[in-house]
């Protein structure tokens, strides 16, 4: 709740996340849903890119989850797999998350991770590599992603996104 009340005091600009509404019209403190609009200049400029954070019951103990769906093309986003739409950051890896963390420390560095995006710590190779030797490429695809999104056609956009990005190279 402390962390929902700073939250709703000092927001983050361009992100929004608070927890979800249970089937039973309860608070789910486990499951929080967000967004990121608004980021004018960025590869996903003109778009809302939707995720879910999903809390462990032995939160702080343990990081929380951050999932895109529809999943994010983004080399830190899983693209397939079981894990599919999950966000890779540092600071939720086992071995450096720290109890103290805080969940804005969490959505700030992750905003500047999906505007800025790199190929440090990316859990899809094919963008990956994409990022590493051909970024227009990786902009174009983007903003495909975008359009998709828009037109309610993202699904489709990408299962051919990861299968043209692999053979392109």
């Amino acid at each position: 709740i402390k962390e929902i009340e700073d939250l709703d005091a000092n927001p983050i600009p361009h992100v929004f996340a608070m927890p979800e509404d249970s089937e039973d019209g309860k608070i789910n403190y486990f499951v929080w849903k967000g967004d990121i609009s608004e980021l004018k200049g960025s590869p996903y400029d003109g778009t809302t890119i939707d995720f879910n954070i999903i809390f462990s019951p032995d939160y702080p103990k343990k990081s929380p989850l951050i999932v895109f769906k529809p999943v994010l093309y983004h080399p830190r986003v899983c693209q397939y797999t079981y894990k599919t739409g999950e966000f890779s950051l540092e600071c939720l890896l086992p071995a450096k998350w720290k109890p103290t963390i805080t969940l804005r420390e969490i959505l700030t560095s992750m905003l500047e991770k999906i505007c800025n995006p790199d190929d440090i710590l990316s859990v899809s190779p094919e963008i990956e590599e994409v990022i590493k030797t051909n970024k227009p490429l990786f902009l174009e695809k983007c903003k495909e992603w975008v359009a998709k999104k828009k037109s309610g056609k993202l699904q489709e956009i990408m299962d051919q996104l990861i299968v043209t990005t692999y053979f392109h190279n």
